[in-house]
């Protein structure tokens, strides 16, 4: 072999290695990046067993009483996990589960085992029990947060009578493709008092959707209490992303929730974390921790905290031709931070009242157009209040303040609490005329304080 031919050999082969070696670190760098993007997204390995939040950056409030599942709840009013009730069902599998949801009568518990359980269906097909406040028809958690649904479904539970109750489940979205999961539950017609407690949603678009039928019933007087909703990445869908979507009925109360990183990137990119609008009358948002984004990247869209009104709707599409989207609904004591968009938005909202609420890192707060009219007052804010395309509000005792960045990159609840308290004697707040509970629930009758909690003490 001659020294020419030698050497371009030797060149070749070191053109080979240093290709092979590119490609290696082509794929390490892949993989690196791959670990970047998705490690800020919320991890559901140990929802099964620990009530811990797994956000983006992580949430707990296990040690809170007040937020979020309460993992020791099992159903409402004084009925226990005693299974004395002769006619209850109890349920250790899919088929199980599906059978007793098509002939569950009033009076009835449904109790599930803990497990894994995973159906791909349109819907379940459930009874059509009616049930009473003295007798309603309750679907529960053998342990609560132990036994998880995961959903592979357009809708899970379509609710169309009264008095029926949900709680202590972990519901997972599993489609492939995420425009097909909607909602966990769908609220329709004549269910109302609807009771859904103490439960976790993860992945759906609204995962509980409420809203009239095709004969114009209203589902009336329903409760979200206790439940934590979050996604587990951003969604690039081109359907409606509202965790709680609240259409035309009246009265609901929407109570105690952990809301989180609801990030659409698809269709309009707009997301709301809470709405109420569709011609509803009455209504209460209040005492939930609602965090747009958890994680400290940026992401395109525009998120929303809380909305009386949200997107809005067609005259013809609300409750009785309103000329409103909501009237008299109450948006307090809430905590409300990292949106890119305003943190409290009303949308053609008349007779709003939005007081003690904290938010914080959002655009602030807005009414907007003329049919808009709130009361705005013992809010603490880092931004603006503002009045816009001539809608009337009018302004009381809400302080301009500036938190500490540690409560926003690291967000831990009792922090938050504590620096609500410590505005408490900056200026005299607004004296509200109604009894209700602060963030912590404690009871207030005629205590004045600024922002969403009255007394440290009542958290403890």
């Amino acid at each position: 072999m001659t020294a020419k031919k030698s050497m371009r050999l030797t060149m070749q082969r070191g053109v080979s290695r240093a290709h092979r070696l590119l490609l290696w670190l082509m794929i390490f760098a892949f993989v690196v990046l791959a670990a970047i993007v998705t490690a800020p997204f919320a991890n559901t390995e140990q929802l099964n067993d620990s009530p811990v939040i797994q956000g983006f950056t992580g949430i707990d409030t296990t040690s809170l009483s007040f937020l979020g599942p309460q993992r020791h709840a099992v159903v409402s009013g004084s009925v226990a996990r005693s299974f004395e009730n002769a006619t209850d069902i109890i349920v250790s599998n899919e088929s199980e589960l599906a059978a007793a949801l098509a002939r569950v009568i009033a009076g009835q518990t449904v109790w599930v085992q803990p497990g894994y359980y995973q159906f791909k269906l349109a819907r379940f097909t459930l009874s059509n029990a009616a049930g009473t406040e003295q007798q309603p028809v309750r679907i529960a958690a053998i342990e609560p947060g132990r036994t998880t649904l995961a959903l592979d479904t357009l809708e899970g539970f379509k609710l169309t009578q009264p008095y029926w109750e949900i709680t202590g489940f972990n519901f997972i979205g599993s489609c492939e493709n995420i425009n097909r999961c909607e909602h966990a539950i769908h609220v329709v017609g004549n269910a109302t008092h609807t009771y859904i407690h103490n439960n976790t949603f993860v992945d759906f678009n609204a995962a509980i959707k409420v809203n009239r039928d095709k004969d114009l019933r209203y589902p009336d007087f329903g409760v979200i209490e206790n439940n934590h909703f979050y996604f587990t990445a951003a969604r690039k869908t081109y359907r409606s992303l509202t965790p709680m979507n609240i259409d035309h009925a009246n009265g609901w109360r929407v109570s105690g929730n952990v809301v989180q990183d609801f990030i659409k990137t698809g269709g309009n990119r707009i997301a709301y974390g809470v709405f109420i609008k569709g011609g509803a009358i009455g209504g209460v948002i209040e005492r939930n921790l609602v965090v747009c984004n958890t994680s400290s990247q940026t992401f395109p869209g525009y998120r929303i905290g809380i909305s009386v009104g949200g997107g809005g709707m067609k005259v013809t599409d609300r409750r009785d031709n309103a000329p409103f989207e909501a009237m008299s609904v109450s948006v307090r004591n809430n905590i409300i931070l990292n949106c890119n968009d305003v943190g409290v938005y009303v949308n053609k909202g008349r007779d709003a009242l939005i007081h003690n609420n904290l938010v914080l890192n959002t655009s602030g707060i807005d009414v907007r157009f003329p049919v808009s009219r709130a009361h705005v007052f013992n809010n603490l804010t880092d931004e603006r209040i503002k009045r816009r395309d001539d809608a009337t509000a009018s302004l009381d005792s809400n302080l301009r303040v500036v938190p500490p960045k540690s409560t926003l990159t690291a967000i831990k609840v009792t922090e938050l609490l504590h620096y609500s308290q410590s505005q408490q004697d900056v200026e005299s707040p607004y004296q509200m005329s109604l009894p209700h509970t602060d963030f912590c629930a404690a009871r207030q009758d005629t205590t004045r304080y600024l922002g969403p909690i009255a007394s440290y003490a009542g958290c403890e």
